[in-house]
């Protein structure tokens, strides 16, 4: 393997993963104070009280759906294996998604006795992640075709 090729798919992995922490630790986060965006004295402000955040497991779910997603449409558009294919892959989606980030929440979530939660941690993490794959592969291929890239063959 080429030393160039190498730190490529370093340097890809580490955006990926810099792309994940600023999806799930940087999620944006409402600053605006809700009287100034309603009014003050309004119903509204009384009962809607602070903006709603989005979960830790529910945001790292979202982000490893879509780096399942990505990597199932460069493999269905890339043919395989080439070095664009592994930098995308291997580099930016490895980096991006955290299978091991998902696994330790199942762990706590378990450890709390929350079994229902620990399930669907693991059970919807796993399905959906499947299913973008297969949705990116599809669109890949189709959109490889009629770029004239050729197709993954089912067969």
């Amino acid at each position: 393997m080429d030393v160039l090729f190498i730190l490529a798919v370093a340097f890809a992995g580490g955006v990926g993963a810099c792309v994940r922490y600023v999806a799930v630790e940087g999620w944006p986060r409402g600053t605006t104070p809700l009287a100034a965006v309603v009014g003050p004295g309004s119903a509204a402000t009384a009962e809607a009280g602070l903006p709603r955040r989005v979960a830790p497991e529910w945001r790292l779910m979202i982000v490893n759906v879509v780096a399942s997603l990505i990597a199932g449409f460069a493999a269905g558009l890339l043919p395989l294996p080439t070095v664009a294919s592994m930098i995308v892959i291997s580099g930016f989606c490895g980096g991006m998604s955290s299978w091991s980030s998902v696994m330790l929440d199942a762990s706590n979530a378990l450890s709390a006795r929350k079994l229902g939660k620990t399930a669907i941690i693991v059970v919807v993490q796993m399905l959906w992640g499947v299913f973008a794959a297969l949705i990116g592969v599809t669109v890949g291929q189709l959109l490889g075709v009629s770029l004239g890239l050729g197709a993954l063959a089912w067969e």
